[in-house]
């Protein structure tokens, strides 16, 4: 793997190659989840200058955030559907937020279920700022 030796705790002081740096993180995150800890959440340097690098960070800090907070060690579980809402708000977390969800459905329907108004309302919270046609079937698949 070109990427698996990857730290993904610190951004390169140098900018990350547009082609290969985006898919090192995600890549590396979604290989590795065991890396993560709530002390490692926010390790990750202040961006200073390019808006891409600022926007990858805080797209892995959501994602890490996501990941961590699925744990009810970390997260309680009422507490959850608030903080997948309150990530979605932002709109770099939206798509981070929405890909979860649909992914996590069936756990997120076995843990909460299917007459939490928490879990109802968050798709509505989720998917407000959608507008194109491939969203929409991407909802009306989910429902």
């Amino acid at each position: 793997m070109l990427y698996a030796s990857f730290d993904f705790t610190r951004i390169p002081s140098s900018d990350p190659d547009r082609t290969i740096g985006p898919p090192a993180y995600h890549h590396t995150l979604k290989k590795h989840p065991d890396k993560l800890s709530t002390s490692s959440i926010f390790e990750v340097r202040n961006p200073r200058g390019r808006s891409c690098r600022r926007k990858l960070v805080i797209n892995n800090i959501c994602f890490r955030f996501l990941l961590l907070a699925w744990d009810e060690r970390n997260i309680r579980s009422q507490d959850y559907l608030t903080v997948l809402h309150q990530i979605s708000s932002n709109p770099s977390g939206t798509a981070l937020v929405w890909d979860d969800v649909r992914t996590r459905w069936g756990e997120l329907v076995h843990r909460f279920t299917l007459n939490s108004r928490y879990l109802g309302n968050l798709i509505p919270a989720i998917t407000s700022s959608f507008n194109t046609e491939l969203k929409l079937k991407e909802v009306l698949r989910l429902l």
